[in-house]
């Protein structure tokens, strides 16, 4: 029985096979297909019908993605097809481009959308030209405008500029002579490169920025590079977030009152790294290589995770800020868990009540050069922490600066910190009004603490049984 079923699969399999040679030869021929003839006559669009309809399964591109292009080649819209100089776009709606361009576009009406689809807007001219989109006109400023995914390049002397509640993403501006992208209030600027014409040592810092967004403006994921001014400024109630700003002249990141800043980069900037007003929280945040302070916050600001290094000023400076109301001008700020490294001056100098915790300031200062003509080198510059009347500073390391490793005013508690191998004093309080308890000292130059006489300090040699406030000199 085996065997004959064997047979069977044998001889249906031989079939089958001879089946398959034989398709070809029973298959029909399509005969060959004839081009239109002379007289043929081509629609404008193929996929309409005479009364230009889509035919049955045929869609225009309007049906498909609905918007007017640029340029545009309907002969009833000469404000499109860039005969005026410009593409003048009159009325709410999409636009997107089908080609690079060498114009600018001036936006006449709110409410519009920009896709530049991946092309650029490119300009050629001599000398710097106008702005490359723009919703700003003497007959005043239109808004809600949204520009993507494309880029803008050459001398313009503006790259975007737009009123309030508009949005720029994942837009690349390069070479402009001023902003690349200024919009007003409201704004959203996210996944944008903007980099500038300006190199390192051509020239000082001018006014303008190369992101700007007014109050309540959003700009994350952006790159700013080479601008001849500021690179990221948010004002007032702004958020910027996962930015970073290289090499420009001006400070690399600006911000207003009540903003927020996270995650974001200033390295290698002519001023400041980060630069903001009164009431900031900061989080996250590396300042680094720039030509004033890391980082300089005003009055009632507040940072936490954030580290600047190798900076030609102080790593952290803190400053009242100048307004009239005197109460709000000398709101403490807050610092938690930051690192002040390898910084020209000092480590953290704040001029208003500060408190800092779990803060690290090492190796900050630097010793001047003994005058050309001969003589003594001045005094060592530079101290971890140098504090102004009313801080409080627990639970830090000051360690290998210069100068001394905290030098305060009045009226501070300096409480349980390592202060090591500083250049001069460990701790320096020249009033009697400080509080200076279990702190750990080891191996600074010159003495553990200076302190003048009756100030409070528990004890700077051996534990003191009994006492636990006491200071420890190992």
């Amino acid at each position: 029985m085996k065997y004959l079923v064997l047979t069977l699969v044998r001889q249906l399999s031989a079939s089958c096979v001879a089946l398959l040679l034989l398709l070809p030869c029973l298959a029909f021929g399509q005969g060959q297909l004839n081009p239109p003839s002379s007289t043929f006559t081509y629609p404008s669009e193929r996929a309409l019908n005479g009364s230009g309809n889509p035919v049955p399964s045929m869609k225009t591109l309007m049906h498909i993605d609905a918007g007017e292009h640029i340029p545009s080649r309907d002969p009833l819209k000469p404000n499109l097809d860039g005969s005026l100089g410009y593409y003048n776009l009159t009325s709410p709606g999409r636009y997107y481009l089908t080609e690079n361009l060498d114009k600018q576009i001036v936006v006449a009406s709110d409410n519009v959308t920009i896709d530049l689809g991946g092309f650029e807007i490119r300009y050629t001219g001599a000398g710097p030209g106008p702005t490359a989109i723009s919703t700003v006109s003497i007959l005043g400023t239109r808004n809600r405008l949204k520009v993507i995914n494309g880029r803008i390049r050459g001398a313009w002397n503006l790259g975007i500029e737009a009123g309030y509640d508009c949005v720029v993403d994942s837009v690349d501006i390069s070479d402009q002579i001023t902003y690349g992208i200024k919009l007003g209030s409201s704004a959203v600027i996210n996944g944008c490169t903007v980099h500038g014409p300006w190199v390192m040592g051509s020239g000082g810092a001018g006014p303008h920025s190369g992101i700007y967004g007014h109050d309540c403006s959003i700009i994350t994921r952006c790159v700013v590079r080479g601008i001849a001014g500021i690179g990221i400024l948010g004002q007032n109630n702004s958020r910027i977030s996962d930015c970073v700003s290289c090499s420009n002249a001006g400070c690399g990141i600006v911000a207003g009152d009540s903003a927020s800043l996270q995650g974001c980069v200033a390295s290698s900037n002519g001023v400041t790294g980060i630069d903001v007003s009164s009431g900031n929280a900061i989080l996250n945040c590396t300042s680094e290589r720039n030509g004033g302070a890391g980082t300089r916050t005003r009055s009632g600001s507040s940072l936490s995770n954030c580290t600047s290094r190798y900076n030609s000023g102080e790593g952290f400076l803190a400053e009242a800020n100048n307004v009239m109301d005197q109460a709000y001008t000398m709101n403490a700020c807050t610092y938690i868990n930051c690192l002040a490294q390898n910084n020209m001056t000092d480590g953290f100098k704040t001029t208003l009540d500060s408190s800092y915790t779990h803060c690290n300031a090492t190796a900050n200062g630097n010793q001047p050069p003994a005058p050309i003509g001969g003589g003594a080198a001045p005094p060592a510059v530079g101290n971890g922490f140098n504090l102004n009347d009313g801080c409080h500073i627990i639970s830090c390391v000051a360690s290998r600066n210069f100068d001394n490793g905290i030098k305060a005013t009045s009226f501070c508690r300096i409480e349980a910190n390592t202060v090591q191998n500083n250049g001069v004093y460990g701790i320096n309080i020249p009033n009697v009004t400080n509080m200076v308890t279990r702190n750990l000292l080891h191996g600074n130059v010159t003495a553990p603490i200076s302190v003048a006489p009756g100030g409070g300090v528990a004890g700077t040699a051996a534990a003191v049984a009994g006492d636990p406030n006491v200071n420890y000199n190992l």
